[in-house]
C-alpha cells in the first residue's frame, strides 16, 4: 500500500525521498504483522485478549522503526504510552507515575550540576599536571583515557567529553601526538567509566527506575537497591579490560601518519605577515583591537600563571590548526620591543610582558580563550566589568545604512553606539575593493585619534586606534547574551552568537574561590548519595542552589541545562513495561529467547549482549533499556536464573554498544571531524572492542550469578554501609 510510503517519507526529518532503510524498516514491520495475523500466537500468561499483545508488539516496533529513522525519540516513547492509554491496556495512573519518580528528578539535577562543574573550568586544573609532553604516545594515550574513565564516572558523558576534548587537543599539539589515536580512545574510555556508579549516565538511573517497575519486591531484602558503586562490581574490571585494548592495539586499528586535520585558512593567511602590525605598534597601543583584511581575525593575549616561565615550544601555541595560527611573539627588551622571527619562537621563554598575536577564526578565538595561562589583552573587553557569565561572543556585520561607512572610527566610538553592551574584540575588513584595502600598503594600517585628547566622562584620555569602515566589516565582540535583539541596527543589522565562547572564569581571586567551593559541592554530592545520607535528587538540588548562589551560573542556564527529553524517556519508561507485562508479550518473548539458548544461562547473556549491540546503534540508550529489560526479566524468570545479571548487562550494554557507529552519541560526533574518523574506523574499531569485552563481561555476570557473590559482597559490605 502507499500510506508506509507516504508515512515514513513525511515523517522522517532528514529525508525527503524513501531511502534504503526506511524500505528496509518496512518490509521488515510488514512481516512481522503477517506472522502475527497469519500465526496468532496465544499469550498465556495474561487473560486480556491477545490483540492486545499484537498491538503492543507492533506499536513497539513501530516506534522503534521511527527511531532508526531518526524520529524524536523522546516524542515516540510518550505516543506509545498514549496509545496504550487509549485502548486501555494500562492506565493514566501507571504512564504518570514516571514523572514523579526519583530517577528523573535525580537525572535532571545531576544534568545541571554538570554544566556547572563544566563552567566552573575546576576539572581544567586538576587535569594540567597529568598530561606531561614528555610521555610516548601509548603513555599519553593512557593517560587521557584513565582521566575520561574517572571523570565519567561520576558526570555525565557529554560534559565529560567537552571538558576534555579541548585539553587533548592542546596536549596532542603540544607534544606532538597525532588526535586520531587519542580522541576515540577517550571517547570509549568515557563510556566504559559510566558503569562505575549509578551516576556515571543517565542510563543507569534509568534502569534502576525500570528495575523498581517491574521486580516485585524491589528495595526489600529479598532484592535490595543497588549501592552507588554497586555496578563497579562488573564495570570497573571490564572497563579496566578495555583500557588496556585500546593502549596496546590503538596504533594497530586505528593507524595515523598526521597530527589532527590538515589546516585550511592557515595555509591562505600565512602569506599576509603583512597585515600584522610592527612590534613597536602593538606595545603602544597593546590593549587596542586589531584589524585583519585577511581570513582571520587579530587577536592580542598575554600569557600569565601556569604559562609564564615555560618555553613557547613547549606549550605548543607555536602549532597551528585550521582555526588558530600564532603571529607574532613580541617582548619587551632594553633597546625596546621586538618581533622574534619564528626560528626564536620554540625557545623563547614566556614572561609577564610578552604579547601574543594570534590569527584565529571567531570558534578559534573562543577556543584559544580556554586555554589555561592565557587572557585576552583586550581594554575595551576590560571595561565591561565582571558579569562575565552573562556574555559570549558575537559576530556582527556593518550595514550600508550605517554612518561609520567610508569613516575612521575607534573601537570606543563603537562601544558608545552599543550602549556598554558589547565591546569590539577584533576588526576585520573583508570588502576586497575597499579603499582600505587597495591603500594598505600605501599608508600605515591604523591611524591615531585622540592622542592629545580625553574623554572627561569616561576619565581616558591618550591614543586610539580608528579603523576605516566598510560596507560588510565583521566585528568580533564580547557582548551580553541579550545583545543579538538589542543592537543597533541601522549599524549592524547582522549579528549572530559564536557557539560555546563564554568568556573562561578562572584567573582571577573570585574564580579560583569559587572553583574550590564547587570541587567541595561535587565531593559532597558522590559522598551524601553514596552514604545514602540523602537521596541523589535533593543533594542534587542542594548543588544546584549552591552554583547558582556563588554565580557559578544563572538560573536561566540551569533550566536550559536540563536534558527534557531524556527525562520524558525515563518517565515514560513505567508505562512501557506494564503493557509489555499485562499483555503477556513480555513472557511470551522471553520463552523464545530461552528456546534460541537451548535453556543455557550463558546461552541467553550472549543473546541479549547481541540484541543490545545491535540496538545500540539506532537507538536513544535509555529507550534501549526500556524496551529490552522487561522482555530479559520474563527470560531470567523462563529461565530460573536471577534477574540482576541482565539489570547490569542492559545498563553496561547502554553505554558500551555506542561503540559501533559515529552517530550513536553526542560524544562520537564530536571526535568524528576532529580525528579525523570514518564509519569504517567506528565499525572496525568499535566491534573489535565490544567483542573483547564480550567474554570478560559474560563471564563476571555468570560467576556473581553462580557462586551468589551479590550476597557475598552485600554482607561483606554491611558493616560499612552503603560507601562500600
Amino acid at each position: 500500500p502507499d500510506w508506509p510510503v507516504y508515512f515514513f517519507s513525511t515523517v522522517s526529518p532528514n529525508t525527503m525521498a524513501l531511502g534504503t532503510q526506511t524500505k528496509v524498516c518496512i518490509g521488515l514491520f510488514t512481516v512481522v504483522a503477517l506472522a502475527l495475523l497469519i500465526g496468532q500466537p496465544h499469550f498465556d500468561a495474561s487473560e486480556n485478549p491477545d490483540w492486545q499483545g499484537y498491538l503492543v508488539c507492533l506499536v513497539i516496533l513501530g516506534a522503534v522503526m521511527l527511531m532508526i529513522n531518526n524520529f524524536h525519540a523522546a516524542f515516540c516513547m510518550i505516543a506509545i504510552n498514549l496509545i496504550f492509554v487509549l485502548f486501555k491496556i494500562i492506565t493514566p495512573r501507571e504512564f504518570f507515575v514516571g514523572f514523579s519518580a526519583d530517577a528523573v528528578i535525580a537525572t535532571g539535577t545531576l544534568c545541571v550540576f554538570a554544566d556547572a562543574v563544566f563552567q566552573s573550568s575546576i576539572l581544567d586544573i586538576v587535569m594540567g599536571p597529568f598530561l606531561p609532553t614528555q610521555a610516548s604516545l601509548t603513555e599519553a594515550r593512557l593517560r587521557i583515557m584513565l582521566l575520561g574513565f574517572v571523570f565519567s564516572s561520576f558526570l555525565n558523558n557529554t560534559p565529560v567529553m567537552a571538558i576534555l576534548l579541548p585539553v587533548t587537543e592542546a596536549y596532542a599539539a603540544r607534544a606532538g601526538y597525532p588526535l586520531r589515536s587519542l580522541l576515540m580512545p577517550l571517547s570509549f574510555a568515557i563510556f566504559l567509566g559510566a558503569n562505575n556508579s549509578l551516576i556515571g549516565s543517565s542510563s543507569n538511573l534509568t534502569t534502576m527506575a525500570v528495575t523498581s517497575e517491574i521486580v516485585p519486591g524491589y528495595g526489600t531484602a529479598a532484592w535490595p537497591v543497588p549501592n552507588f558503586f554497586s555496578p563497579a562490581l562488573v564495570g570497573f574490571p571490564v572497563g579496566i579490560a578495555g583500557l588496556v585494548f585500546m593502549t596496546l592495539f590503538t596504533t594497530t586499528f586505528l593507524p595515523s601518519s598526521q597530527a589532527g586535520k590538515k589546516p585550511s585558512f592557515v595555509d591562505r593567511d600565512a602569506e599576509d605577515e603583512d597585515t600584522v602590525p610592527a612590534a613597536k605598534e602593538c606595545l603602544d597601543l597593546p590593549g587596542q583591537p586589531l584589524l585583519s583584511d585577511s581570513y582571520a581575525y587579530l587577536v592580542t593575549f598575554k600569557p600569565i600563571a601556569p604559562l609564564i616561565g615555560q618555553a613557547v615550544g613547549t606549550t605548543g601555541l607555536d602549532k597551528s590548526d585550521n582555526l588558530i595560527c600564532m603571529k607574532r611573539v613580541v617582548t619587551a627588551t632594553d633597546k625596546g620591543p621586538v618581533a622574534l622571527t619564528k626560528a626564536d619562537w620554540g625557545s623563547h621563554v614566556l614572561g609577564a610582558d610578552d604579547l601574543l598575536i594570534f590569527s584565529c577564526t571567531a570558534v578559534g578565538v573562543a577556543q584559544i580563550r580556554k586555554r589555561r595561562g592565557l587572557q585576552l589583552h583586550n581594554d575595551n573587553v576590560t571595561g565591561l566589568g565582571e558579569e562575565r557569565r552573562m556574555r559570549t561572543l558575537m559576530e556582527a556585520v556593518v550595514g550600508r545604512s550605517s554612518s561609520w561607512v567610508g569613516k575612521t572610527v575607534t573601537s570606543r566610538e563603537m562601544q558608545m553606539a552599543f550602549k556598554d553592551r558589547a565591546a569590539v574584540v577584533a576588526v576585520r575588513q573583508v570588502a576586497t575593493g575597499s579603499e582600505a584595502v587597495d591603500s594598505k600598503k600605501a599608508e600605515k594600517q591604523y591611524l591615531l585619534k585622540g592622542e592629545e585628547a580625553s574623554d572627561e566622562e569616561s576619565g581616558k584620555g591618550g591614543a586610539e586606534r580608528a579603523f576605516k569602515v566598510e560596507t560588510g566589516t565583521l566585528l568580533l565582540l564580547e557582548a551580553y547574551n541579550d545583545f543579538a535583539k538589542t543592537a543597533p541596527k541601522d549599524h549592524i543589522p547582522m549579528v549572530s552568537a559564536v557557539p560555546g565562547s563564554k568568556p573562561p572564569r578562572w584567573y582571577t581571586g573570585k574564580d579560583k574561590m569559587r572553583m574550590a567551593v564547587v570541587a567541595f559541592v561535587l565531593c559532597s554530592v558522590i559522598f551524601t548519595a553514596a552514604a545514602n545520607i540523602l537521596p541523589l535528587s535533593v543533594s542534587g538540588f542542594c548543588a544546584i542552589f549552591a552554583m547558582v548562589f556563588l554565580k557559578v551560573m544563572t538560573p536561566q542556564e540551569a533550566i536550559k541545562a536540563v536534558e527534557g527529553p531524556t527525562l520524558l524517556i525515563i518517565a515514560s519508561s513505567g508505562g512501557v513495561g506494564k503493557a509489555i507485562q499485562h499483555t503477556g508479550l513480555g513472557e511470551w518473548l522471553g520463552e523464545r529467547f530461552v528456546e534460541m539458548s537451548f535453556n543455557s544461562f550463558i546461552g541467553l547473556l550472549i543473546w541479549f549482549y547481541v540484541l543490545l549491540s545491535v540496538l545500540g546503534c539506532f537507538l536513544n540508550n535509555n529507550a534501549q533499556i526500556v524496551l529490552v529489560m522487561p522482555i530479559a526479566y520474563s527470560a531470567s524468570l523462563k529461565a530460573g536464573v536471577g534477574f540482576r545479571p541482565f539489570m547490569y548487562l542492559c545498563m553496561f550494554m547502554a553505554s558500551i554498544s555506542s561503540f559501533n557507529i559515529p552517530i550513536a552519541r553526542a560524544t562520537n560526533l564530536m571526535i568524528c571531524n576532529r580525528g579525523p574518523y570514518t564509519f569504517g574506523d567506528f565499525a572496525v574499531f568499535g566491534n573489535l572492542l565490544q567483542l573483547f569485552l564480550m567474554p570478560f563481561m559474560l563471564y563476571l555476570l555468570w560467576t556473581f550469578e553462580q557462586n551468589d557473590l551479590w550476597s557475598y559482597f552485600n554482607s561483606v559490605c554491611e558493616p560499612y554501609g552503603s560507601l562500600c
